[in-house]
């Protein structure tokens, strides 16, 4: 046996025995080893955090969701494709986490999810993010500590990144030069295409499109850019095989 097998095989049985032992419990109340607390929140403040009051801003294209405690500590959390959603931001999750005990943050999602349920989906949780974040940010200046303290501590403070945003309506040839600007202006030594049509059952944007954009790609960039692939569920099985050999021949770094 691996060692990814043997992970694999423990996490099982780790798993079986935490949904039996709940599966099995008739005491009210009982909370399954899953949801158990992570990283220990209220071990940071004896006394309750809670945000007086939770806003949404905006300044010209940008929202921020802010949250002010009741001493005046500010979090901020900037937000990201905000505008369809902004009904269940401003109605459903700023006013259930405004007043409640930050403390508690990690219990406090549990309890969001039963209460809305039955609204679960990008347009619940992407406001409950933004709102969360700001809410990590406004207890971590509170006590003193970075939000990557708060979550365990911080393992770098260096991050790669990689160029993103490419889009499916270009050439092969004006994608590859779109990023080619963006190398050069950035620095950056990584990027990532978007490929296929998109759900597309197995169709490209246009014929060929993407074998040519990759191809190029890499002859453009040279062996130093890291090359990245998104086909946003454009294969099945055995064409996404097909395409990851091709991948794999142009020494990309990862396939969704």
């Amino acid at each position: 046996m691996n060692r990814r097998d043997f992970l694999s095989a423990s996490a099982a049985v780790s798993w079986q025995a935490a949904a039996q032992s709940y599966a099995t419990s008739t005491a009210p109340g009982t909370v399954p080893e899953w949801e158990a607390d992570l990283f220990g929140l209220e071990k940071h403040s004896k006394t309750p955090v809670a945000a007086a009051r939770i806003e949404l801003l905006k300044t010209g294209r940008s929202y921020f969701v802010r949250a002010t405690s009741k001493d005046g500590v500010q979090g901020i959390a900037r937000v990201k494709q905000i505008e369809d959603y902004l009904p269940m931001l401003t109605r459903v999750a700023m006013p259930f986490f405004a007043g409640k005990d930050v403390r508690r943050l990690e219990t406090l999602i549990d309890e969001f999810y039963i209460r809305n349920y039955k609204l679960a989906g990008q347009a619940l949780w992407a406001p409950a993010a933004y709102v969360e974040q700001a809410l990590f940010d406004m207890y971590g200046k509170t006590v003193g500590k970075s939000v990557g303290a708060l979550l365990g501590g911080v393992k770098r403070k260096r991050i790669p990144v990689y160029l993103s945003g490419s889009g499916r309506e270009t050439t092969a040839e004006e994608e590859v030069a779109v990023y080619q600007r963006g190398l050069t202006e950035t620095g950056t030594r990584a990027v990532k295409f978007k490929i296929g049509g998109r759900m597309s059952r197995n169709a490209d944007a246009y014929p060929g499109r993407t074998e040519k954009m990759l191809e190029l790609a890499r002859k453009t960039y040279g062996g130093k850019v890291v090359i990245y692939a998104d086909a946003n569920g454009s294969y099945n099985a055995a064409k996404a095989i097909d395409v990851g050999k091709m991948l794999a021949g142009l020494k990309c770094g990862f396939f969704e």
